[in-house]
């Protein structure tokens, strides 16, 4: 059982079922715990999609599901107003090196792109008649745990991309479930 990772033998006898993955789950969360870098970017994108989400936007997350075909999409979020196309970068703060206008352009892109062409976007993303109604305004948004450089400042005033900066994660309520490789268990 992949939970033996967090709850070690020795307590796992002493624990009910869910005590284990409560345990498991909370070990998972310790912000302490090292996680590798592409985890710290899947966790990041999940918690900006919870932030939409306690908004009242219905959030598609993309980045972490389709990795480098996500076309820039992170994430879709969509309201009764809008439609949100959202790219999130989580940046060391420490390295100082800074969200660029290369990334503001993408994203400026991808919306223009999906306002277009939503059908081609959607199909790409493999959403399949995912209930997003494109008869709204699209709206780019850049989300960082860092800063813009001043170019890209100037490309997101310019372009009209939205921008958040110093975006940092913070707890929310999670499940962690696996689907183990060997015979599709849910964990």
């Amino acid at each position: 059982d992949p939970i033996v990772r967090y709850v070690p033998k020795a307590e796992w006898w002493s624990l009910s079922e869910s005590e284990r993955n409560q345990k498991a789950l909370d070990r998972y969360c310790n912000p302490k715990r090292k996680r590798s870098l592409w985890r710290l970017g899947v966790e990041y994108e999940r918690y900006v999609g919870y932030h939409y989400e306690s908004q009242g936007y219905k959030v598609r997350f993309h980045g972490a599901v389709r990795g480098r075909e996500d076309l820039g999409i992170d994430l879709i979020c969509e309201n009764d107003q809008e439609l949100l196309i959202v790219q999130c970068k989580r940046l060391s703060v420490a390295k100082g090196l800074p969200v660029r206008e290369n990334s503001i352009a993408q994203i400026f892109g991808a919306a223009k792109f999906f306002e277009i062409n939503p059908n081609e976007v959607l199909e790409r993303l493999q959403i399949r008649n995912g209930g997003i109604h494109i008869d709204k305004p699209i709206r780019p948004v850049m989300i960082t745990s860092f800063e813009l450089s001043e170019q890209a400042r100037s490309f997101s005033f310019a372009l009209g991309v939205e921008v958040q900066e110093h975006f940092e994660v913070d707890t929310y309520p999670r499940v962690k479930c696996n689907i183990s490789p060997r015979d599709s268990t849910k964990i």
